[in-house]
């Protein structure tokens, strides 16, 4: 089928091609902008379920199948919407393209634009009857209006209705600018057959395409040349507005108040006059001012290893005084402290210092004598009450003494050491013992522990008895007997024996031999009987071989392993094997007897006996030793006033002068004229004006739309002039001053005299020096001063202790003369090269008892890591501690463990640098020798 739509030039009988053709990837819907027109697809949906094209179609051929998406139905209807800004737009452009001044506005409420769709028969070209409805929607989505026609094809001539298809039709739809034109492409597919829908789409040109066979058919959207829709005609009222601008440039001249200038003219004339000479005497001392060195502060430890009443030495501290001697370079000074002024170790120590120092270098005006007391106040609490591992106070048995205390502070490397575990007492095995021929003497004073037998060295050997025992006799003090199987033929004891000392006398290795009713078994003991003939089981009277009685019998190959004969002369059980004569036994029936074995024959041996003997050994408990805290390093801050004077020689200097001086009297005549000069002044603004005279008429403009869907022929007529009205305003202004020409308003001159002070001037002076010592007392100087010291090796807080000390403070004088306070820094650093004395350790135990401390090394594991152990109070507290062992000597004893006693070995050495920040003097050192006490 081939049938003609054409609509505005969108058909394929005129391929004119649209504006704009935007389609939704997503759903399938077209929009074209068609200049005067809005058309887009109308729902997505037919009932003749033609497929949706999968994109704009290009070029369509009879029966070539256009890409579809089977799942999708092509819509059966277009939308056109007319587009007023386009033709407002148009207005403009069309009834005054060359006039910016001339503008048109729109009542879109009055636009009325009707269009004629034609349609026409085509021979040849659908067999199909065609049809299309327009129905034109209002605003609000009534219908104001719904027609539809329809033409014949060569097959079907007869409409729904029983009349005959006509072969040209025509349809004129007149709408408004808010109302929406909807067309539908129907088709009769038999004679009065009700219209069915056909699917519509848009190429890629904005062509429509058309598809009328039920299913799409044969897909080739080529079925609509059969419509033809002009673009049509329009009215709407409208206003144009005529603009007409003209300038112009208005001057204004504004008189303003003159400009004044003053000129001022001086003349001055001094007249000096002479009244009177004189002779002046003056004296001026310069007082000297003794002054105090700059460090003269001094700190020193306070506290020493405690002692006990009968001078043994105590891992634990206590709080003490102290003393030093210093010679340096800032001279030589003596220092005494006394202990904490409060002996709470829990609150921060106050410590009372005094320093005398004489430097014999002192110069004049400096302080060869000087004495400071100083009050220290640590920040923090510098010891604390001595602790177990347990964090319990330790205390002396009895509960008094002084307190002991060990090294605290804000951080300090305290740590537990010299732990070693008590061992208790047990008992062991001693030396193995050693039997002479079989038999054992053992001792009375010492239990014996029987070891098992060990089953690869003792047990039946070869021979022709296969229910031999072995074992011991045991004999106890008094002669008794008793046998012990230690194996058998079903097996070897597996426990120990153990006797206590003095119960048996003598083990003799012994073997019972196979006999009629022998069936002694592991586990038991059997009394035994002694005869003529030797050792027999006193049940069973079982024949015993026994070392002491039949040492023949037995050989000794190793230690406690003896090859054992099982046969006596005469007196043996009988088997199949062995005829029971000592010599000789038949190996088997029916052959020559065989003789008895050599013991000497190791391969050959009947039986073997032997177990290990070791007597048992008390080892005695052995104490381990305490944990104590031990600590190298601590650290702390604290705040020190001190007052500091002396005793120095001072030195004065004396000025005498002598001036002679004239005495003048000044007198000032001043003339001063003053002339005001005046220049008039005008201002002149200028305006830049701009006056718009504005014209709008009413008139209704008529328009036709071409097949482009742009407009043509617009014509505006009836108009009429609504409003004329005329504007100005100002666009720019200048302004600027015209100057007059200047003249002197007036002339005023005034005199003046003045009279000034007597003046001096010196006419000869007689200037001499000389100086004054003599001794006297430096004023006291009072410092405040915040530190901080590090103790580290020997005993912290100690006179013995290596530190390092800095301070920032602030001085001034508090009685007397000063130059004002001052601020500063300064570090010192005390070290002892020879250590600290040191003594045997003690310490108390858990039951308050002094005992000594020995030297430890860390216990290690198989890994190399020391060993832990965790410990549990009797409240609970769970500790871990490192486990030690004992150092020992080369006699195998405890070595003692030393203690410091918080006093040095020998002297120390002393550096101080000092620095003022308001000084420009370079920064100040000291340093020496000291000897603590």
């Amino acid at each position: 089928m081939a049938l003609v739509l054409a609509i505005g030039g969108l058909g394929l009988a005129e391929a004119a091609i649209a504006q704009t053709v935007i389609r939704d990837s997503e759903t399938g819907a077209v929009q074209v902008d068609h200049n005067v027109f809005d058309i887009q697809t109308g729902p997505l949906e037919n009932q003749s379920h033609i497929p949706l094209p999968a994109e704009l179609i290009g070029e369509t051929q009879e029966r070539h199948s256009q890409p579809v998406i089977p799942d999708a139905l092509s819509p059966n209807s277009v939308e056109i919407a007319p587009d007023v800004d386009y033709i407002e737009h148009s207005f403009d452009q069309l009834l005054g393209p060359d006039a910016d001044h001339i503008s048109h506005t729109l009542h879109s409420e009055t636009l009325q634009m009707t269009t004629q769709f034609n349609l026409r028969h085509r021979s040849g070209a659908h067999v199909y009857g065609e049809g299309i409805e327009i129905t034109v929607f209002g605003p609000d989505g009534a219908v104001r209006s719904r027609e539809s026609v329809f033409v014949s094809g060569d097959r079907v001539t007869i409409g729904s209705d029983g009349q005959p298809l006509p072969a040209t039709a025509e349809l004129n739809v007149t709408y408004g600018a808010n109302e929406t034109v909807e067309l539908r492409v129907l088709n009769i597919r038999q004679d009065g057959a009700d219209p069915s829908e056909s699917g519509i789409y848009f190429s890629q040109n904005g062509e429509f395409v058309v598809e009328d066979l039920q299913n799409g058919g044969d897909l080739d959207f080529n079925d609509g040349h059969y419509l033809q829709f002009f673009g049509g005609q329009g009215l709407v009222q409208t206003l144009e507005e005529h603009s007409n601008i003209s300038y112009e440039t208005q001057v204004v001249e504004i008189p303003l108040d003159p400009e004044i200038r003053q000129e001022v003219l001086e003349t001055v004339e001094v007249v000096e006059t002479l009244t009177q000479t004189e002779t002046i005497s003056e004296e001026e001392r310069d007082w000297g001012q003794i002054e105090l060195p700059e460090t003269v502060a001094t700190r020193l430890g306070h506290a020493r290893a405690a002692r006990t009443e009968d001078e043994e030495w105590l891992v634990y501290d206590r709080y003490s005084g102290a003393s030093q001697v210093r010679l340096g370079s800032d001279g030589l000074g003596l220092t005494g402290q006394l202990p904490p002024l409060f002996g709470n170790p829990d609150a921060p120590p106050t410590l009372l210092t005094g320093n005398v120092t004489f430097d014999p270098t002192a110069e004049d005006n400096e302080a060869g004598l000087t004495a400071t007391l100083s009050v220290t106040q640590f920040l923090h609490p510098t010891h604390r009450v001595a602790q177990d591992v347990f964090g319990n106070a330790i205390t002396t048995a009895n509960g008094d003494g002084p307190t002991l205390l060990e090294p605290a502070g804000l951080f300090t490397n305290r740590r537990l050491v010299g732990y070693v575990p008590s061992q208790p007492g047990e008992t062991v095995l001693g030396t193995q013992l050693t039997s002479v021929d079989g038999i054992f003497e053992l001792p009375t004073d010492r239990a014996v522990s029987i070891a098992p037998p060990d089953p690869q060295q003792v047990g039946r050997g070869n021979s022709a008895y296969t229910d031999n025992v072995g074992g011991l006799l045991l004999e106890d003090v008094a002669g008794n007997l008793e046998f012990v199987p230690q194996w058998t033929a079903s097996g070897y004891a597996q426990e120990p024996i153990d006797l206590e000392p003095g119960s048996v006398r003598r083990i003799i290795y012994a073997i019972v031999p196979q006999q009629p009713g022998q069936t002694l078994q592991l586990g038991q003991r059997y009394e035994v009987t002694d005869s003529v003939d030797g050792y027999r089981i006193t049940e069973g009277d079982f024949t015993i071989i026994s070392a002491d009685r039949q040492p023949q019998n037995f050989l000794r190959e190793m230690v406690e392993i003896y090859a054992v004969e099982d046969t006596l002369p005469g007196r043996n059980a009988v088997t199949p094997f062995f005829n029971g004569i000592q010599g000789i036994y038949v190996e088997e029936v029916g052959r020559a007897s065989m003789p008895t074995v050599d013991l000497t024959l190791p391969g050959e041996a009947d039986a073997r006996v032997g177990n290990a003997l070791f007597p048992m050994e008390w080892i005695p408990p052995e104490p381990g030793q305490r944990a104590y805290a031990q600590t190298t390093v601590a650290a702390g801050f604290y705040l020190s006033g001190s007052l500091t004077g002396g005793i120095g020689n001072q030195r004065d200097t004396v000025t005498r002068v002598t001036s002679t001086v004239e005495e003048y009297t000044d007198e000032i005549r001043t003339q001063r004229t003053i002339n005001t000069f005046a220049t008039p002044l005008i201002q002149i603004d200028s305006f830049l004006v701009a006056t718009t005279e504005t014209t709008v008429e009413r008139g209704t403009a008529s328009f036709d739309i071409d097949s482009q869907g742009e407009l043509t022929n617009v014509n505006l007529f009836d108009t009429e002039i609504q409003d004329h009205n005329t504007s100005s305003v100002v666009l720019g202004h200048t302004s600027h001053l015209q100057h007059g020409e200047e003249f002197l308003m007036r002339s005023v001159t005034q005199e003046t005299t003045q009279l000034m002070e007597p003046r001096l001037e010196l006419v000869e002076q007689d200037i001499s020096t000389e100086s004054e010592s003599y001794p006297n007392f430096a004023p006291v100087q009072g410092e405040v001063a915040l530190g901080g010291v590090l103790n580290f090796g020997n005993t912290p807080w100690s006179p013995a202790a290596n530190t390092v000390r800095a301070e920032l403070f602030v001085r001034d004088i508090v009685i007397g003369r000063g130059n004002g306070s001052e601020t500063g820094w300064r570090a010192e650093l005390v070290f002892h090269p020879f250590g600290e004395q040191q003594r045997a350790a003690f310490q108390y135990d858990e039951a308050g008892n002094v005992v000594s401390v020995y030297q430890t090394e860390p216990m290690l594991d198989a890994d190399g890591r020391q060993v832990v152990e965790t410990l549990t109070a009797e409240d609970g507290t769970v500790v871990t501690v490192p486990v030690n062992q004992f150092v020992l000597d080369e006699a195998g004893d405890r070595i003692v463990q030393t203690t410091g006693t918080g006093r040095p070995n020998g002297p120390g050495f002393y550096l101080r640098v000092e620095d003022v920040f308001s000084d420009d003097e370079r920064d100040m050192f000291a340093g020496g020798i000291q000897f603590d006490f």
